[in-house]
């Protein structure tokens, strides 16, 4: 079953982007691929940034989860909140 799953991280949209495509993308790209990442979104919020994943399934997105937050932490990088989760029940692009 595919998942959608969504998160924040609080601070300035700017330096956070920066943040992720330097440090944070080099790490999931490739354990994304391999575990079924389909494909993600990162908007500015009022607060910070909503990054919107979609995956083939859970385990795949708990996989990425696990191998992506123990280097984030490494690095410094700030935890995620007000993360969900959802079923993906159509996928469409115009």
């Amino acid at each position: 079953m595919a998942i959608v799953t969504t998160f924040k991280i609080q601070g300035d949209p700017d330096e956070l982007l920066r943040e992720k495509q330097e440090k944070v993308d080099p790490i999931t790209r490739d354990v994304a691929t391999a575990n079924g990442g389909i494909e993600r979104l990162v908007a500015r919020a009022d607060d910070g940034l909503l990054i919107i994943n979609v995956w083939e399934n859970e385990e795949g997105m708990e996989k990425t989860s696990a191998a992506v937050m123990e280097k984030a932490e490494e690095l410094g990088i700030k935890r995620p909140t007000d993360w969900q989760q959802y079923e993906l029940l159509q996928r469409e692009t115009p």
